[in-house]
């Protein structure tokens, strides 16, 4: 059972546009999982349950087990677009934003494990009639309220399309870079996170076609 409550203001004209979210909510008997500090080693085909201090734990896979509380989750989402270049053929817009979630048991107020860390993000995109270009960094912050921390990163990315009318069809062109600085980044949010870092410097070229 969850009770929340969003609190949203948008504002849709003018040359700054944008919206803010508050959020609430509340949950009885949360579900996830918990690390319980045990790690499954096999030996002559059977498991044996070690701590985190032994030697062999390094070989081993953690052992979570289900646990259900009640908790409370609570954050804001910003999303603000500056139009600093506004005509009938070319658009300039500066894009700010971020979000930031905070996430406890309600009786003892611990942490709930793989919360998404706090994030912003500032973009830039300019449009003249069918040609549109575009670049964004992204931060993400460190994540040291629930273990094991994971460090913070920041994510350079840069994109290109061109539409073409076709009578009522659309054909598009686009390119895409994401982590151009090619930055090792490791998403707290993952189970595997330690073996399986986010996608280095990487490019996207493709076709779009709307009917």
């Amino acid at each position: 059972t969850s009770r929340a409550l969003d609190l949203t203001l948008r504002k849709r004209v003018g040359m700054v546009t944008g919206s803010l979210t508050l959020f609430h909510h509340r949950f009885d008997g949360f579900i996830y999982e918990q690390p319980n500090g045990l790690f499954a080693v096999e030996h002559d085909g059977a498991l044996e349950f070690v701590s985190a201090d032994d030697e062999e734990a390094e070989e081993g896979l953690a052992v979570y087990r289900y646990v259900q509380r009640d908790a409370q989750f609570q954050g804001a989402e910003l999303e603000v677009v500056i139009h600093l270049h506004d005509e009938a053929h070319s658009q300039l817009d500066l894009m700010l934003g971020g979000d930031l979630v905070r996430a406890d048991e309600r009786q003892t107020n611990i942490h709930l494990p793989r919360i998404t860390p706090a994030r912003a993000k500032l973009g830039l995109q300019w449009a003249r009639d069918s040609l549109v270009l575009g670049s964004e960094v992204q931060f993400v912050g460190s994540q040291n309220r629930t273990a094991p921390m994971t460090d913070g990163y920041e994510l350079i990315s840069a994109s290109l399309s061109y539409r073409l009318p076709l009578g009522n069809q659309v054909v598009t062109l686009f390119a895409r870079g994401s982590n151009l600085t090619n930055q090792e980044a490791r998403a707290h949010t993952s189970f595997l996170k330690e073996v399986a870092p986010l996608p280095g410097r990487n490019l996207n070229l493709g076709v779009r076609y709307s009917f």
